[in-house]
């Protein structure tokens, strides 16, 4: 009878280590799924974005296109700058009248 108690006592800790490593099995396969559907959330948000940008930036072309801008300059009246319009300024005079 005492062998049969020993090897129930071998048996305990054994059966105990077994469930642990079961739902450590289960707990990884859980946080896993997480993970995947995690991933999948950012890889949507970034292709949005990504979307978003290349609109973006096709729209800015639009926007600074040569003829949008000529279209731009007649409604407000704006013109090619005349003669005496247009001052040069050197970057050390300008550093210089900065700092005085």
């Amino acid at each position: 009878m005492s062998a049969a108690r020993g090897g129930f006592w071998v048996m305990v800790p054994l059966l105990a280590l077994a469930l642990a490593l079961g739902l450590a099995s289960v707990w990884m396969n859980i946080e896993r799924v997480d993970l995947a559907y995690t991933l999948k959330k950012m890889e949507h948000e970034l292709n949005d974005k990504n979307t978003l940008a290349d609109k973006l930036g096709v729209e800015r072309d639009n926007l600074m296109a040569p003829y949008q801008l000529k279209r731009l300059a007649e409604k407000f009246g704006l013109g090619p700058a005349g003669p005496g319009q247009i001052r040069r300024l050197n970057p050390a005079d300008a550093a210089g009248a900065a700092n005085p």
